[in-house]
This record gives C-alpha cells, structure tokens and sequence, in this order.
C-alpha cells in the first residue's frame, strides 16, 4: 500500500486518540506542508465511515510512526515531576536540590 503523502507524518500513539483531535492534528500538518487544498478531499474520505476507517485512511494518506517511542529515562526527562518537598521541578528520579525520589 502506498502513503499518498509520506513526507507528511502524523503521530498516534501517545496522542489524543479521539477522532476530533486526530482530524484537527492532520489538519494542522497539512497547512504546515503545503497540502491544505487537499483538506475537503481528505476529510470526505476519512469522515465516510468509523473509526477504524478514519485511523485507516491516516495511514493511507500519511506516515504514521510505529514503535518510535523514547525510552523511560527519555520521556521523564522531558516530562519533569515536582518535588514535594522543596517545590522544584526535576527529571525523574531523584531532586536535585533535596535528594527526594519520587
């Protein structure tokens, strides 16, 4: 099966699953790539049916990534927690200004 624009990528997993948001996700990456005449015809096509048609469609029409997902140490680096005890933010383990795990 061929991606009609595989120079497009519209992520998945670990994203808002719900329909309205994928749509307005690949409606937003169409503007930035220059395709967004092509919006009406994707829409058409993606709203036709359910959601696995939907997700289908996505997939067809983009590159969708599988698999791509940044290890643990990765994600919590860019997701830092707050420490309770002194309030900072740091990235998961332990606080650098107390020394407290999460």
């Amino acid at each position: 099966m061929s991606v009609k624009h595989p120079e497009v990528t519209i992520p998945l997993i670990g994203e808002d699953g719900n329909a309205f948001s994928i749509l307005g996700r690949v409606q937003r990456a169409m503007k930035r790539a220059g395709i967004a005449s092509e919006w009406d015809e994707f829409h058409a096509e993606a709203t036709a049916s359910d959601y696995d048609h939907l997700l289908a469609t996505v997939m067809g029409w983009f590159t969708v990534p599988f698999g791509d997902e940044p290890d643990e140490d990765e994600w919590r680096a860019e997701h830092p927690k707050g420490c309770y005890d002194c309030r900072e933010l740091y990235a998961y383990p332990v606080c650098p200004s107390c020394g407290e795990e999460v």
